[in-house]
Order: C-alpha cells, then structure tokens, then sequence
C-alpha cells in the first residue's frame, strides 16, 4: 500500500505498521503500541502524496471562496456565482470532473494523461474532463480545482450586465 511505503521511508526507526483508518480524506491516528519507540506522525508533505478521493475532492473544492455543493442528477456539484465548475458525478469509477475550456482540457491532457482524459462525447469537446482521483496528488487536485473555480468566476463577471449603463439610459 502507497501509504505504508511512505511510512516505512518516513519512519525508519518504527516497525512496519497496519493500514492506517481514512476518514473523509485524512488519516486518522496510527496504532497504540504498548512497547518501542512511538510511531511517527506523517507531516503535510507526506499526507499531499496519498491517492485522492471523492471525499478530498470534497474538502479541496469547497475551501475555494464562494463555492456551495449541491445535487445534480442527485449527485454532488459544486458551483460558484451559480455556475457549476465541478462534480462528482462519476465518482463511482474513480473520476471527478472539471468544468474547463476546451484549451485548458488540453494542456491538462497534454502534460499528464495519466491524471485528466476528456469526458467521452459532446461534454468531453466542451472542455469537461475527468481527473483520476487515485492518480491525482492532493496538490494537482487543488490546482485542478481552482483552475475550473477561476473560469466561473471570470465567466460570472463578464456575464453581469452593468448597472451604471442601464442607469443613463432610463435617466436621458
């Protein structure tokens, strides 16, 4: 398992340890021992390199400012200034997705095809794409993330009528 390989590299002293207990995409506590040396704690740095999943893409998507989760098609969503810019609606078989453009989808693809593929079909030519979760460190998630949050934000302000011309039409 990825996670004791990283123990054993981290925690060189401690014996080789069980599969440590993930809750919502943390690790939880390791083992009590009532003999040896104490086990070492996993830093940040250590925690970003396990495989995410559905409940990291969770965390990550809504620590972004604005952002509130929904149900879409009775699956999670996420949306900013009410446009959705990311889901987990295939997270069944392992993907989250990203609402990008369709030139972001392809640098994304370009630079790590292991991680980001196109949503099969029309979506997929929109710029929606899938991550592998399991594939993805928590650094490339939020990067991911935020870069589909970005595109709505910018969207949602271009969007917005202006107020200030609307207001000297009605005064002249």
């Amino acid at each position: 398992m990825e996670i004791e390989r990283l123990v054993s590299q981290t925690c060189s002293s401690t014996p080789p340890l069980t599969p440590f207990l993930r809750v919502q995409g943390f690790v939880s506590r390791l083992p009590k021992r009532r003999f040896g040396p104490a086990p070492c704690i996993l830093s940040d740095d250590d925690l970003r390199s396990h495989p995410m999943i559905a409940a990291d893409f969770r965390r990550i998507a809504l620590s972004l400012e604005g952002v509130e989760e929904y149900s879409h098609a009775g699956l999670p969503a996420f949306r900013v200034g009410g446009r959705k810019f990311a889901s987990l609606a295939s997270q069944a078989e392992g993907y989250g997705n990203l609402m990008l453009t369709p030139e972001q989808q392809a640098a994304f693809v370009e630079e790590a095809p292991e991680i980001f593929l196109p949503i099969p079909g029309g979506f997929g030519r929109m710029g929606h794409t899938h991550i592998r979760l399991a594939a993805a460190s928590e650094d490339v998630l939020a990067g991911a993330l935020r870069t589909a949050w970005k595109i709505r934000i910018d969207k949602s302000a271009k969007d917005k009528p202006k107020k200030c011309g609307a207001a000297r039409r009605i005064n002249k």
